[in-house]
């Protein structure tokens, strides 16, 4: 790199984001079904006007998953807000796409089990 250049490091990263960045990498075979993840996950499939490829809007989590009914008070009620919140946390600020408006379904496949958590 030239004199007086600097770029961004994966420590850099994980100093910013208080994540750790080091460690075994996280891998899918990724899913050919992405919106039977949705179903099954989130439980509810995006219209086709809010997916472009295998993202969806970030704009369409937020407008489902975006206020809690107070009368929810069963956990498998309330993990798909929980994962619909990781999603929108993913593809708002850790992993951005050319347009930030999107968030990939594939994340999903690493949001279903919450009980080894």
């Amino acid at each position: 790199m030239p004199f007086g250049e600097c770029t961004i490091t994966l420590q850099d990263v994980g100093m910013l984001v208080g994540l750790p960045v080091d460690g075994e990498p996280v891998l899918t075979r990724g899913s050919a079904n992405i919106l039977g993840l949705a179903h099954d996950f989130l439980g509810v499939v995006p219209p086709q006007s809010e997916i472009k490829g295998h993202r969806v809007k970030l704009s369409w989590l937020a407008t489902n998953f975006n206020d809690i009914a107070d009368d929810i008070n069963d956990l498998h009620q309330l993990l798909p807000y929980a994962r619909a919140w990781i999603l929108r946390f993913l593809g708002g600020l850790l992993v951005l796409y050319r347009s930030s408006s999107y968030v990939s379904l594939r994340w999903l496949a690493f949001l279903g089990d919450f009980q080894n958590y």
